[in-house]
């Protein structure tokens, strides 16, 4: 619920912060306007839970002409220093992510408690 209400949010910069994790449910309200992510300098465990920021600063990467940013790191379990980026979907631990196109695509998890409502007005 932290970034709840911040719609317009472009820069999220939380470097030298000391994250172990950051999920993408905790940025998924801003994550559609974020033009910049910055959570580097953090003792970021490589897990799953970093395959969305993955993702992210890759597309970033693709589309941006420019590096503005700094190597986001994470911790191996025998506390190893990798760049996230560099990470594949399996060395994070993720079964779920799949390779398509050359592009990681995320398999959501079954929402059988999820209803989505389409409202079409004529």
């Amino acid at each position: 619920m932290t970034f709840f209400d911040l719609h317009s949010l472009e820069w999220l910069k939380l470097s030298h912060n000391d994250l172990t994790a950051l999920t993408e449910e905790t940025v998924l309200p801003i994550l559609d306007t974020l033009t910049m992510i910055d959570v580097s300098h953090n003792p970021l465990t490589c897990s799953c839970e970093l395959m969305w920021l993955r993702s992210w600063l890759q597309d970033f990467t693709e589309r941006e002409t420019y590096k503005s940013f700094a190597q986001h790191n994470c911790f191996t379990e025998n506390g190893h220093t990798k760049d996230v980026m560099g990470l594949s979907a399996k060395e994070l631990g993720c079964p779920e992510y799949s390779k398509d196109d050359g592009a990681c695509h995320y398999l959501a998890p079954n929402l059988a408690a999820a209803t989505v409502v389409l409202a079409v007005l004529m």
